[in-house]
């Protein structure tokens, strides 16, 4: 599976992206759990600053919606920011 930087923001569904990515189950069960351990501690409070809404309920299909790779680097490019001036 390749992927792009357009190809992510394409993305509608990005946890079955994930799933379908993932062929090996035994794999898919190790990577399951700290994908949403990940997920579980992004503060509701980044989500409400960036995005301007909360996710409306912690599944790990949810807080991946919520959390897309536009969200992710648009946090960054801030943070990225803050520390060259």
């Amino acid at each position: 599976m390749e992927l792009t930087i357009e190809s992510i923001h394409e993305v509608e569904d990005p946890y079955q992206t994930f799933v379908d990515s993932i062929k090996n189950k035994e794999t898919f069960r190790k990577y399951k759990p700290h994908l949403y351990r990940f997920l579980k501690l992004v503060p509701n409070s980044i989500y409400s600053e960036n995005l301007g809404e909360i996710p409306f309920d912690d599944s790990i299909e949810t807080l991946s919606k919520f959390f897309r790779w536009k969200f992710y680097f648009k946090i960054w490019n801030k943070q990225r920011n803050k520390f060259r001036h």
